[in-house]
């Protein structure tokens, strides 16, 4: 089981800081480089988002998946977007996979104009280190579990196989 982070700062630049420690902080399995993601909100309320990606990084997912759940958490309802059926269906799998309503609501009502948040998809051991670590920078943190038969069926949707096995 995979374990969702976001930890909302009251400006827009904090997350990309709070990003690097974490990168600097982590090793090792459980916590993969493209499974950090950066999102602010400049004072306009333009969205900027910052993730990883990697050629050798091709058993993970979370690049592609930090940009759907983006676009489900922000992107369609604060620009009333609309999606083709092939997008849709990629959308659907991340309404449905059982992310936590309280996680959404929280990272939505976090991330106002002139703020930023920190996203992390961490293995089910999660060093404490690494959470507590990121306090200085006075974030609020909104976690919820990502349930394996939903991270199979978006690994599976996203690249038509299952992912393997998470840490922990």
């Amino acid at each position: 089981m995979t374990t969702l982070i976001a930890v909302g700062f009251p400006h827009e630049t904090t997350a990309c800081a709070a990003a690097e420690d974490v990168q600097r902080m982590a090793s090792g399995p459980v916590l993969e480089a493209d499974a950090i993601a950066v999102i602010s909100r400049d004072e306009a309320g333009g969205f900027h988002v910052t993730t990883n990606h990697h050629a050798v990084a091709g058993d993970s997912m979370w690049g592609i998946f930090w940009i759907l759940l983006f676009s489900v958490l922000f992107f369609v309802p604060s620009l009333g977007m609309v999606t083709g059926p092939g997008l849709g269906r990629l959308l659907r799998k991340i309404e449905e996979a059982g992310i936590d309503e309280a996680f959404q609501d929280g990272i939505r009502e976090l991330l106002q104009p002139g703020t930023s948040a920190l996203f992390l998809a961490v293995g089910s051991t999660v060093r404490t280190g690494t959470i507590s670590g990121l306090s200085r920078f006075g974030g609020r943190v909104v976690v919820a579990r990502l349930p394996w038969k939903a991270e199979s069926e978006l690994q599976r949707a996203l690249h038509g196989r299952l992912p393997r096995a998470v840490p922990g």
